[in-house]
């Protein structure tokens, strides 16, 4: 599992007192091949946390800004695609 260490972990309903984002993953294609996208989502967007594939597992750090952007786009198309 990843260790989530993104912005959104933080963020605090003032409210409630409870987190005003969701944690999650996802299958998702990038760059002709499918991998797990770890994320962190709530009202100001979403943010990739990490990814798996064939075993290796990368932090978010670890990643392009151009790969992170691109698997936010590929979120995204995946939850219209499970609202529609």
């Amino acid at each position: 599992m990843i260790a989530l260490g993104s912005a959104a972990a933080m963020r605090m309903d003032a409210r409630t007192d409870t987190p005003d984002w969701e944690e999650g993953s996802a299958i998702v294609g990038y760059a002709g091949t499918l991998i797990t996208v770890y994320y962190s989502a709530g009202e100001l967007g979403i943010e990739v946390d990490g990814i798996e594939h064939a075993g290796l597992v990368l932090d978010a750090d670890d990643l392009s800004d151009n790969m992170r952007e691109s698997l936010v786009r590929s979120l995204r198309a995946h939850f219209d695609a499970e609202v529609a």
